[in-house]
């Protein structure tokens, strides 16, 4: 009981930090003019801080706060889930691979979706189909699977590859695949037999959830910020070459949209 009782409040108190640094990173990727680079990701903190804030008002064993769980879920994994697709077309450089990275994320994502889906009817056959949280939890870690596969393709055809990524790119990547992770293990624990620890992977995810946070607010610089130390007689580095190639495609893009502009007529 006194176990039961410090998780709960601990979960309260990381709850509360956790809203509290999802504010304070809004603001921080707004300061470094990051949200038009993170525009799921932001909405999904936005989402989540809200969400968190409603949430902590319910008593989290009642039966009020598990149906409003599974009314708002689809929303909060879709907006990962988005954050995550928003993670791997965002990584990708203007170099000779590019399907290739995409079609692993693709087929990364298929199978770790059909793998968890495959898993979870064989393990809870005749109980999906009446319980709605359930298939919930099955639905969400179906999803989160898949991305995570996705980005774990991903990434291996890029380091193959050799292709550099954005210092703010690569940081996501990681951070991102790191809470994925969180989320996902804690979703299997939930529909597991020895329920006495979902309570505790409830609370580490939290944790991990309230570390990734934190690890973005410190680690995300301004964008192009690593030209700054970079001059023309000097061989760039990995995160350098990233803002080069990035750089230019978006200013040969601007100029290719204003010379297509049709003059205004009078």
């Amino acid at each position: 009981m006194h176990f039961a009782g410090f998780l709960n409040s601990s979960q309260s108190a990381v709850s509360y930090a956790t809203t509290f640094t999802e504010v304070i990173l809004l603001i921080r990727l707004a300061w470094l003019g990051l949200i038009p680079e993170f525009k799921i990701f932001s909405a999904f903190l936005a989402y989540d801080a809200i969400l968190t804030a409603v949430l902590s008002s319910f008593d989290y064993h009642t039966y009020g706060y598990e149906w409003l769980w599974a009314a708002t879920a689809p929303l909060w994994t879709l907006l990962l889930a988005g954050a995550s697709l928003e993670l791997m077309r965002g990584v990708v450089q203007p170099i000779p691979g590019e399907p290739i990275s995409r079609a692993a994320a693709l087929y990364g994502f298929l199978i770790g979706m059909t793998a968890s889906v495959g898993i979870s009817m064989w393990t809870h056959p005749q109980a999906i189909m009446r319980s709605g949280i359930l298939l919930t939890i099955i639905g969400r870690r179906s999803i989160l699977c898949g991305c995570i596969l996705a980005i774990l393709f991903q990434g291996a055809v890029l380091f193959i590859g050799g292709a550099p990524i954005m210092w703010n790119w690569k940081l996501h990547r990681r951070i991102l695949l790191t809470l994925l992770t969180a989320v996902f293990i804690s979703l299997f624990t939930v529909t597991a037999q020895h329920r006495q620890y979902v309570d505790l992977f409830n609370s580490l995810q939290n944790v991990t959830f309230l570390g990734c946070l934190w690890a973005w607010a410190l680690g995300l610089r301004r964008l192009f910020s690593d030209l700054d130390s970079w001059t023309d007689w000097e061989i760039p580095t990995d995160a350098q070459l990233a803002d080069i190639l990035v750089y230019s495609r978006r200013h040969i893009m601007a100029h290719v949209s204003t010379a297509t502009e049709k003059p205004a007529t009078l």
